[in-house]
């Protein structure tokens, strides 16, 4: 009785576990990073070198990441998504290691945009024709294409869908992907670890890629900058300019 009672009274206190997040960049503090566990990065025998300028130190064999590099790098990269956003164009959200397909999906719903949660196919930047045109992809293809690019040729399919940028969760597992993207020109915003290779991305983000919470946390703020990018699509320039500044 004392247990229904009190579930009663206190029913409408405290507050919802949200599966994914979706702040703003603004949102962001050195403290949230802390508590996604983004400081965190590989052994020190895992170390990549070239992340040196990353490092804040080593903890107890661990490395750990410079937290206001993170946010700068964090922000940088959500200033890109919501330029591409804002000029209509195509972002791909990847994230292929087991419990990031939600925020993934949610990433990019929220976003307007694509994703992989699923291994990525190889030649589908670089020899998209021959991929999608005989894939199991190529009636959502036509599909984007008709309704995006009105009278559109949907044989064209494989040159409508290259992505503008690609958002890359766990890069390590995606490097042909990568070199698919460095190969097309296509810009690439990445979380980068401790034991990962800066060079592989355009935009990295210095950050702890084994944590749900971090890469959920990254793949909302991202989504939601390319989100508030789609709102100014329409919006005039004088109007554009005051909500960039306010960003």
């Amino acid at each position: 009785m004392r247990r229904a009672r009190m579930n009663k009274l206190y029913a409408g206190f405290g507050s919802e576990v949200s599966s994914a997040y979706s702040p703003r960049q603004q949102d962001v503090t050195i403290p949230s990073l802390l508590a996604a566990q983004a400081h965190m990065g590989h052994s020190t025998s895992l170390w990549n070198p070239l992340t040196q300028p990353f490092i804040f130190g080593v903890r107890e064999g661990i490395h750990i990441f410079n937290l206001d590099l993170t946010l700068s790098h964090l922000r940088r990269a959500a200033a890109v998504v919501r330029g591409v956003a804002q000029a209509d164009g195509n972002i791909l959200f990847v994230g292929t290691r087991p419990g990031q397909k939600r925020s993934v999906i949610q990433a990019a719903e929220r976003a307007q945009a694509y994703h992989i949660f699923s291994r990525w196919i190889p030649g589908t930047i670089t020899n998209g024709k021959q991929v999608v045109g005989h894939g199991v992809v190529k009636g959502t293809v036509t599909r984007h294409v008709k309704n995006k690019f009105p009278g559109k040729n949907p044989d064209l399919a494989p040159d409508a869908v290259v992505p503008d940028l690609v958002v890359v969760l766990n890069p390590l597992e995606n490097r042909v992907l990568l070199k698919e993207c460095a190969k097309g020109r296509v810009p690439t915003v990445g979380i980068i670890d401790s034991d990962c290779d800066p060079r592989w991305v355009t935009y990295s983000i210095p950050a702890n890629d084994d944590s749900l919470r971090c890469t959920s946390l990254i793949a909302g703020v991202l989504s939601r900058a390319a989100a508030d990018g789609r709102q100014q699509m329409n919006m005039p320039d004088w109007v554009q300019e005051e909500a960039q500044i306010a960003a």
